[in-house]
């Protein structure tokens, strides 16, 4: 599972808007949009601040975790994969 996709269901899982979400974790509902649509990488404080402000289980931490590591790696070419033949 992607950031996305874990934003967009505990949002959803706590019927808040995007504008309730970001109000909570401090950021702009903008910003909030742009990382549940894939369109940027949330910042590294957002494991613990979510952790925090939604007191997720310790099954959800490692979701929380494992999204955010897959959605900051999703992107990365190793260079040894791209050898010439």
């Amino acid at each position: 599972m992607l950031i996305t996709e874990f934003l967009k269901k505990l949002r959803r899982k706590n019927n808040e808007t995007l504008q309730d979400m970001a109000r909570k974790i401090g950021c702009s509902a903008q910003f909030l949009f742009y990382v549940e649509s894939g369109r940027s990488i949330p910042p590294s404080n957002w494991q613990e601040i979510l952790e925090k402000k939604y007191s997720l289980s310790s099954k959800k931490k490692r979701d929380l975790k494992k999204a955010i590591f897959f959605s900051r790696n999703r992107d990365k070419i190793k260079i040894d994969d791209l050898k010439d033949e």
